[in-house]
């Protein structure tokens, strides 16, 4: 959970261990919306998004600092990109919803901003990165 206006302070602390150990993401993204909901008193969700590159890895998110760097180190490379949503609306009630989607990493980096995965991942199937692709993203996977 980064900070945001929509994101109040108390919700920032992350759970003891949370932060140290590596959960799944799926557990992760259910214990931080729980902790924010049990923070906070109401319902909240969580979302992470990853990067699973063939023979290379997982990463976590690109800044704007490194976004060009990624791009240029991994450009040709096939991977996944993973999304995991968490709403909990009780206590100890959460619900978690997974997707993903096919593709590979371009160079250089192409579209609007924002910067991140979207400026420099190219689904299967289209020419156009995420951040080209605008709107229109929601028809890439339906």
């Amino acid at each position: 959970v980064l900070p945001s206006p929509y994101r109040p302070p108390e919700a920032l602390r992350f759970p003891a261990g949370l932060e140290a150990g590596q959960p799944a993401a799926e557990a992760a993204a259910r214990d931080l919306a729980l902790h924010c909901f049990r923070a906070l008193g109401r319902p909240c969700i969580v979302d992470l998004v990853y990067m699973e590159l063939e023979g290379r890895g997982v990463f976590h998110r690109v800044t704007r600092n490194d976004e060009r760097h990624f791009a240029r180190t991994h450009a040709g490379a096939s991977g996944c990109m993973h999304a995991v949503l968490a709403l909990a609306d009780g206590p100890e009630s959460a619900r978690v919803f997974t997707g993903h989607l096919e593709g590979s990493i371009c160079f250089p980096v192409r579209g609007a901003e924002p910067y991140g995965w979207n400026r420099c991942f190219v689904p299967d199937g289209v020419e156009q990165t995420l951040a080209e692709l605008g709107e229109s993203m929601a028809w890439v996977r339906p």
